[in-house]
């Protein structure tokens, strides 16, 4: 595990990420306090942090990779060379690079923002596919070298177990439980605990759609037709046992290697929410898809807590505002994107099939068992529970009228 292990339980040293810009005297040494939680959730998730990836399932996540360490030499001396007119630089990573994602637009407009916002102090830089996979950008954030970084919650989970739960099959349904689950009591508790064992806090989260199957095989209606075939998942164990379940090869590739991967062969296909398929060039490799709809795709707005710690009460102010904007705006324009997509990818030729209700639930008896029980296995049965419950609070709360 990385220096932000969540293996020991103890929040990890850190090294400042501030700009040269940035810097100023007397806030080096402030310490968040994470917010109140209820106490028995919290003491779940302190078990679940000396228990995760017991048994050897940290799946790698041992050592900085490469590109890492190239992007940090990178971003620090990027943020030693200053920027125009004498702004503070900040700099965010994203996956996110093509104009037409939702994603994509909204941390544009969450830089806008900002700046705008600042009246100019402040010059919010986007680094999109450029710094490596989601799990790389999470470890410069980590590290000190990245401020802000915009990554998908299963490559979270190799620094932070608990938030695998997340990825639980079929657990949440629908956009408008999502939304209302992630500003559940649950949802604040967990990253108020993933601040406090690994040093990230998290600005914000954001449904990015739900999952769909694609591949250049056959159709998959069912199960079955799952069988054999080589799938790219995200660097997560939890995505990796969710395709055993289902009788495929999974295969985790960052994203920035996921359209090579396809074209050349090396995997027959992979998931992610029908839009991106659409709009990353997935959708140009790949003859089929299929909306099964097996998880809910949560994006996390983080940054290292020790560099949140210098800022003035303005400026943290003006991130946090940005922050709800880019989470709403992207939210916002998820249905109608959805069609769109659909339709972008038919237009292509592409087999787009929508799974129906009967055949989702056959998905569900097929895969959620395993994958709850590996998650179990990780964080702990009373977790799981808990986020389950959560669901169900959320669910009644939209659909009780």
């Amino acid at each position: 595990m990385p220096s932000g292990s969540i293996r020991s339980g103890r929040r990890p040293s850190r090294t400042c990420g501030r700009t040269m810009e940035a810097c100023r005297p007397g806030g080096a040494d402030a310490r968040h306090v994470a917010h109140a939680c209820g106490a028995r959730l919290r003491q779940t998730l302190r078990d679940t942090a000396h228990r995760s990836f017991r048994g050897g399932h940290d799946m790698s996540f041992n050592t900085v990779s490469g590109k890492s360490l190239a992007a940090a030499v990178a971003l620090l001396a990027l943020g030693m060379a200053g920027t125009a007119q004498g702004a503070t630089l900040i700099k965010l990573g994203t996956n996110f690079a093509s104009p037409d994602q939702v994603e994509y637009q909204a941390v544009q407009a969450f830089k806008r923002y900002v700046e705008f916002r600042s009246n100019g102090e402040i010059e919010l830089r986007v680094f999109a596919e450029s710094l490596g996979g989601d799990r790389e950008i999470f470890e410069q954030v980590q590290q000190g070298s990245l401020e802000l970084a915009f990554p998908a919650d299963g490559a979270i989970a190799g620094f932070y177990a608990p938030v695998q739960v997340l990825s639980i099959p079929y657990a949440v349904t629908t956009s408008p439980v999502a939304w209302k689950f992630l500003e559940s009591d649950f949802m604040r508790e967990l990253t108020a605990d993933m601040l406090e064992q690994t040093g990230v806090r998290t600005l914000v989260t954001a449904e990015s759609g739900f999952r769909s199957m694609s591949n250049n095989v056959r159709q998959i209606r069912e199960p079955a037709d799952m069988e054999g075939l080589k799938m790219r998942t995200m660097q997560s164990p939890v995505y990796m046992e969710m395709m055993r379940a289902l009788g495929a090869t999974p295969t985790p590739l960052p994203a920035t290697e996921l359209v090579m991967s396809l074209r050349q062969g090396i995997v027959d296909g992979q998931e992610n929410p029908i839009p991106a398929i659409a709009d990353s060039g997935i959708g140009e490799v790949q003859s089929f898809v299929s909306a099964d709809d097996h998880t809910l795709g949560v994006q996390f707005l983080v940054t290292n807590d020790d560099w949140w710690q210098t800022l003035d009460q303005t400026t943290r102010e003006i991130l946090q505002e940005g922050a709800h904007l880019l989470a709403n705006y992207s939210q916002a324009l998820k249905m109608d994107k959805l069609e769109l997509s659909i339709q972008k990818l038919r237009d292509r030729g592409v087999d787009v099939y929508l799974n129906t209700n009967a055949e989702k639930e056959m998905f569900r008896e097929a895969a959620q068992p395993a994958v709850r029980a590996f998650i179990e296995e990780q964080v702990g049965t009373e977790l799981v529970e808990r986020f389950l419950g959560a669901v169900e609070e959320a669910n009644a709360s939209v659909y009780s009228h």
